[in-house]
C-alpha cells in the first residue's frame, strides 16, 4: 500500500461534504520517534481540503505545527472557507496541534529559494522509521533535506512506481 492510500484511510469524513471529522496518522507516518512527520501531516491536510478544490488548478498548502501530532490515535480535524482558500485545523480535544492552509496558486517556486544546490549543501541527519527520510519505513521517500541559510530543502524525483510529479519543498 502507498501514501496515498494510507493518507485515505487516515481521514474519516462522516459524508462528502462534511466539514468535520478524525485524523489518525498511522505508524508510518512518522518523522521522529513517536509524532507524525510534518510532511505527512501536510498530505492529509491536503486530502481533506481537496474535495473542496476547484480541478486541475495549481495549489499551495502550509502548514503550521503547534505542537507534536501523535500517531495511531483519532485527533479532530475541520474545515474553513473563504474567498482565499481553505483552512484546515487539526486538534487533540481542545488542543491545537496543526493548521494549514491550501489557496489557489498561479506562482512556481523560484529557485533562487533554494540557496545552494543538494549535495553542495550539508544533510540533515536521517531516523530509519521517517516517513521522508526513514531507510527502514517501508513507504517511505528515503530521500535526504539539506540545510542552510535558515532553510531546509530538496529537490525530489519520485522513483519508479510512485506516482506525482517533481516537487520542491522548502521548510523554515
Amino acid at each position: 500500500m502507498g501514501v496515498e492510500e494510507w493518507i485515505q484511510r487516515s481521514i474519516v469524513r462522516p459524508t462528502p461534504e462534511a466539514r468535520r471529522g478524525t485524523l489518525a496518522l498511522p505508524p508510518h507516518f512518522q518523522g521522529w520517534p513517536h509524532i507524525a512527520h510534518g510532511g505527512g501531516v501536510l498530505a492529509c491536510l491536503y486530502e481533506i481540503a481537496r474535495p473542496f478544490l476547484p480541478g486541475g488548478t495549481p495549489v499551495q498548502a502550509t502548514v503550521r505545527l503547534h505542537r507534536s501530532v501523535g500517531l495511531d490515535r483519532p485527533l479532530n480535524w475541520s474545515l474553513t472557507r473563504d474567498q482565499g482558500g481553505i483552512g484546515v485545523t487539526i486538534e487533540d480535544e481542545d488542543r491545537l496541534l496543526a493548521e494549514g492552509r491550501v489557496e489557489r496558486s498561479t506562482e512556481s517556486i523560484p529557485p533562487a529559494i533554494l540557496p545552494l544546490p543538494d549535495g553542495q549543501a550539508p544533510a540533515v541527519p536521517g531516523n530509519a522509521g521517517c516517513l521522508a527520510c526513514g531507510s527502514e519505513n517501508p513507504i517511505g521517500l528515503q530521500i535526504r533535506f539539506h540545510y542552510g541559510e535558515g532553510a531546509v530543502w530538496k529537490t525530489y524525483r519520485p522513483r519508479p512506481g510512485q506516482s506525482g510529479k517533481p516537487i520542491r519543498r522548502r521548510c523554515e
